[in-house]
């Protein structure tokens, strides 16, 4: 078997507001582009303290896709579905 080789890796930031109270969080990416794979993008997603008032939100997601576009809809999604919009 081959061994997978990572062509482009990077460590962003993504904050996002929620829709109400507008309180603020943020998620410490790590982004990983394989040279194979049916999803060979991965982001792994960590959150960063303090969590917002009444919303308790998960400590670590991992998102794969085939293409940037595609993860980042993810993550978009994502943040939706617990009331935040990426700023």
């Amino acid at each position: 078997m081959a061994k997978v080789i990572i062509l482009y890796q990077t460590k962003e930031s993504i904050y996002g507001q929620h829709f109400q109270s507008k309180e603020w969080i943020e998620y410490s990416l790590s982004i990983k582009i394989k040279d194979s794979g049916k999803q060979p993008v991965q982001v792994e997603m960590t959150f960063v303290p303090p969590h917002p008032f009444a919303i308790d939100m998960p400590e670590k997601r991992l998102v794969k896709a085939e293409d940037l576009s595609g993860a980042f809809t993810k993550i978009v999604r994502f943040f939706r579905s617990w009331g935040f919009e990426v700023k």
